[in-house]
């Protein structure tokens, strides 16, 4: 291990560096309790030279602060510093603070100020893939919206632990026929599901209405159509049409997700995520909100980002 002050000038400055390049008042280095598998490398330690399993915060051009997850790091910091071992943070930075209650009150302090809790996004004129900004976890650019993009998106957001879901498609400007199509055979998986949406019914009868609607007009869907948020479980099939899709030929086994919880019967106060998504040739949409059961007819909460929007 390095243990010269130098090395510690020079990795903090790093660190500021990329906060000035990406204009961020803060920068947080979370590090994976000691002796996971998966995390041979600990990012925290390559700021703190110390015990492994910490947070390190940097803000603005202020020392670094360390939240330790217990007080057995106190100790052997304590014991390290008899030692006489470099540490590169002064004990008045380290904090037991890498737990609930600080992470909710951090969390709070961000949600306060706009911060939105998660979302799912991915652009382009043609996708067929879901999930995290390709850009937060992939070494590349951020990607430039332009005429002919779709934007898709899953906004969660999380109140007294009740969860919504808002899945939004956004068309700038002109867009492919193929994603017009796509648009309109996801609203119509939407309605299919909606009729069979009610009490006395099951959650497979929902799913199977969307899915069919689906196969008829020739599209396959690249995650499931509806999924339950309360209770939390059953979730539609999806993954079979991966296999008819060229560029995946050249993969191994392709397996797919079958639906779960088919026989869960429906009954008011249920709350379930619609996402109807729909692949044709190539171009992916994806539409949709959260759904509760009523009383006869289900309840629509969020009935605009169950359209294909317009930019």
């Amino acid at each position: 291990m390095i243990k010269s002050e130098a090395e510690r000038d020079r990795r903090w400055a790093m660190a500021r560096d990329l906060m000035a390049d990406e204009a961020l008042d803060a920068l947080l280095v979370y590090g994976e309790h000691e002796g996971v598998p998966a995390a041979p490398f600990a990012h925290d330690n390559y700021f703190t030279n110390d015990r492994p399993g910490t947070i390190v915060m940097f803000c603005r051009d202020e020392d670094p602060i360390q939240l330790v997850w217990s007080p057995m790091h106190v100790e052997d910091h304590i014991e390290a510093t008899k030692r006489g071992d470099e540490l590169w943070i002064e004990p008045a930075r380290i904090r037991v603070g890498k737990d609930a209650t600080h992470v909710a009150a951090g969390m709070a302090a961000g949600y306060s100020r706009g911060a939105q809790p998660h979302i799912l996004i991915n652009t382009g004129p043609s996708v067929v893939s879901w999930g995290d900004a390709p850009w937060a976890h992939r070494p590349q650019q951020p990607q430039v919206i332009a005429d002919g993009d779709v934007v898709l998106a899953e906004v969660l957001n999380a109140v007294a632990r009740r969860e919504t879901q808002s899945q939004v498609a956004i068309a700038v400007g002109d867009v492919h026929p193929d994603l017009e199509a796509a648009a309109q055979v996801a609203r119509a998986c939407y309605e299919a599901g909606l009729a069979q949406l009610v009490p006395d019914n099951t959650f497979g009868d929902v799913a199977e209405a969307m899915i069919t609607t689906l196969k008829d007009a020739g599209g396959w869907n690249v995650h499931p159509m509806v999924h339950s948020l309360n209770p939390y479980g059953p979730v539609c099939g999806f993954g079979w049409g991966l296999k008819t899709y060229a560029p995946a030929k050249a993969y191994g086994e392709l397996g797919e997700v079958p639906t779960v919880g088919a026989g869960l019967p429906l009954e008011p106060g249920m709350t379930f995520a619609f996402e109807p998504n729909c692949v044709l040739n190539g171009h992916l949409v994806n539409l949709g909100g959260t759904v509760v059961v009523g009383n006869d007819k289900p309840i629509e909460l969020n009935t605009s980002t169950a359209h294909l929007l317009r930019r």
